[in-house]
């Protein structure tokens, strides 16, 4: 489903 939105969101993550 949001697959895509999961990976951006770690490395959202280790970006922060």
């Amino acid at each position: 489903m949001s697959y895509f939105s999961v990976l951006r969101n770690k490395l959202v993550t280790l970006f922060v």
